[in-house]
């Protein structure tokens, strides 16, 4: 993870013009600039049940060609699957079937039937490394620049195109930095700091189609889990893309992978790589934070809002991850034990959804389940649940639920529904 010394450094490059310059086809010099049309090889394409429904129409339009690598194409059941509506929406078991059709056709070797996993969660815990490129039929496709890839989110025509060629276009976008710094507080985690970081600088503004680098001391401290959140909602921000450099947690994290551990590339940002503009961003008294309706970036610290009634609460979608779902579980059982009593409320109110089988079974393993449980919540499988409003659970017209996951437009978990990130 040497730079290159400044006096033999012409063209410095971002994080993420580092990667694409590696991945570049017939780069007719050894660095790219924003504004550089590339032709570029892909390692990855992923999608969801919802988005392969568009993509087949595209695939078929292809006549239905190879796909350039059947062990490099992702796709996971969990947009629209939770077992209520998988056995009683049409629709529904259409869109599976279809997914379930292309797997047997293709071979593809990563197909994740229903409840098995949310799209990104697997992906992120299990596949995709360091250095590599990630284009995706999602729009938080951006999760895996976690662990120092360049993941993209786009329509499902160019992810179609780019599973049949392994490769697509892209102009090298604009960066920015957000420099973090400062030591969190205990409890604190990605969550909080990305919420923060919109409620600063703001939704779709100084991020917006461009480049977004995580940075600075504190990042370089940031677990695994707390980067995929950050990098998740990279999308609410408005960003291209979100990344981080990977560095000594990255590497111990895929160290204890039993494969996809031997392809990784440790990139990082030369130290006058030229980035629009760098956003310093102190986290050392940062308090919890929540977003109330109807925008990500309307931030508040959490002791601003104590006191408002909830009607539900939903933990889950492919933001929340396994460090969170452990350390709340932790909380509640701390709070259960000091004697607090969990409010009278209807068991499909309180709700929370693993992002894995795996995590399920870890939760269960270290009791933690059975904690969420005498605190009156409901254990589902893994699905994107309440997160997009159509699935079998909803909030109702008015509700104001507080929620785990990305999103809290109007009408995100259901008509008329209220939500409080």
């Amino acid at each position: 993870m040497t730079s290159t010394p400044k006096s033999r450094r012409a063209h410095p490059m971002t994080l993420t013009q580092k990667i694409l310059a590696q991945h570049a086809v017939s780069l007719p010099r050894p660095w790219v600039e924003r504004g550089d049309m590339l032709q570029i090889r892909v390692d990855w394409t992923i999608a969801s049940e919802l988005a392969w429904n568009g993509m087949d129409r595209t695939y078929t339009l292809l006549g239905r060609p190879s796909i350039a690598d059947p062990a490099h194409f992702y796709l996971a059941l969990d947009h629209t699957v939770d077992p209520v509506t998988l056995a009683n929406d049409a629709r529904t078991r259409k869109l599976a079937d279809l997914s379930r059709a292309f797997a047997r056709e293709s071979g593809i070797r990563h197909f994740y039937d229903a409840n098995v996993t949310i799209m990104h969660t697997r992906f992120y815990r299990d596949l995709v490394q360091p250095g590599e490129v990630v284009i995706g039929a999602d729009s938080h496709t951006s999760s895996h620049g976690g662990l120092g890839a360049v993941a993209i989110g786009l329509g499902g025509a160019d992810v179609t195109a780019a599973m049949v060629l392994g490769q697509t276009w892209l102009e090298v976008p604009e960066a920015i930095a957000i420099e973090y710094a400062g030591e969190l507080g205990f409890g604190i985690g990605g969550k909080d700091v990305i919420l923060h970081t919109l409620g600063l600088l703001g939704r779709n503004t100084v991020a917006m189609e461009r480049s977004v680098e995580y940075r600075g001391a504190a990042a370089a401290h940031f677990s695994t889990d707390m980067r995929f959140t950050i990098c998740n909602m990279t999308a609410e921000f408005g960003g291209l893309n979100g990344i981080f450099e990977p560095n000594e947690p990255v590497a111990a994290w895929l160290a204890r992978r039993r494969g996809y551990n031997d392809a990784a590339r440790y990139f990082r940002a030369d130290d006058d790589a030229p980035y629009v503009a760098h956003y310093p961003i102190a986290l050392g008294e940062l308090a919890p934070q929540v977003a109330r309706p109807f925008s990500p970036d309307n931030v508040f610290d959490v002791s601003a809002l104590a006191g408002q009634p909830l009607d539900g609460a939903f933990i889950g979608a492919c933001t929340t991850t396994e460090e969170e779902l452990a350390l709340a579980g932790l909380m509640l059982e701390v709070a259960l034990a000091d004697g607090a009593q969990p409010t009278e409320m209807p068991a499909e109110r309180r709700i929370v959804v693993p992002g894995d089988l795996l995590i399920d079974a870890n939760l269960r393993k270290h009791g933690l389940w059975e904690v969420y449980q005498r605190a009156g919540f409901t254990v589902d499988v893994p699905n994107c649940s309440m997160c997009l409003g159509i699935a079998s659970r909803k909030a109702g017209k008015g509700e104001v639920w507080l929620s785990s996951q990305n999103r809290n437009f109007e009408n995100r978990m259901g008509e008329g529904s209220l939500a409080w990130l």
